[in-house]
């Protein structure tokens, strides 16, 4: 369905997902031969690439030092800022990929910083540590979207998938809450309301 999206025109730069999507290749291969850059959480145990053979994502990140960490903003929260510590990792690149540069972003919690969450990324060479927090932390805005929607409108029916796809367009980072089911749909609707849009 993203394919037939992205074939009729709808514009998407990044694209992030949970660890159902980000640990599987063939999704993060479709987003690269694209050219659609992507922050998808993956699973600790997930094996990466380090040019040496492979390692363990909690592995890799264990040996960050301290200055590799760097506070950041996963944008504005219920509570005010989301605040965490971040760690960025550039990773090899393979000849028979697509997607180059690549990395593995870490996020640490400030609170209990036993919990980290990890991410495989990729996109242009220009793309900063910043950039890729603030397309992470658009998940936690789809889900807070839709919490409102939900509270807002009692008579409508969502069924909630396990997974999801944010798309984000080059010329805003406004997020829309995409299942498998409907993603064509609701990417199609998304565009009909920007462009009639006072």
């Amino acid at each position: 369905m993203l394919a037939r999206a992205l074939d009729a025109g709808v514009p998407a730069a990044w694209v992030t997902a949970d660890e159902a999507y980000g640990h599987d290749s063939k999704f993060r291969y479709f987003l690269a031969a694209r050219r659609i850059g992507y922050v998808v959480a993956i699973p600790r145990n997930q094996p990466i690439h380090n040019g040496a053979g492979s390692a363990r994502a909690d592995t890799l990140v264990a040996g960050a030092p301290a200055q590799a960490w760097k506070r950041l903003s996963a944008g504005e929260g219920s509570k005010g800022e989301r605040l965490y510590d971040w760690a960025l990792a550039s990773l090899p690149g393979q000849a028979d990929r697509y997607d180059q540069p690549r990395w593995l972003l870490a996020r640490r919690s400030i609170s209990e910083p036993d919990e980290v969450a990890f991410y495989l990324c990729s996109g242009p060479d220009e793309t900063t540590i910043d950039t890729l927090v603030q397309v992470a932390g658009h998940r936690w805005a789809i889900e807070t979207t839709m919490r409102a929607v939900l509270n807002e409108s009692p008579r409508l029916t969502v069924i909630r998938p396990s997974r999801h796809v944010c798309s984000m367009s080059r010329t805003s980072i406004e997020s829309v809450f995409l299942t498998v089911d409907n993603l064509l749909r609701s990417l199609i609707q998304l565009s009909t309301v920007r462009s009639t849009a006072p």
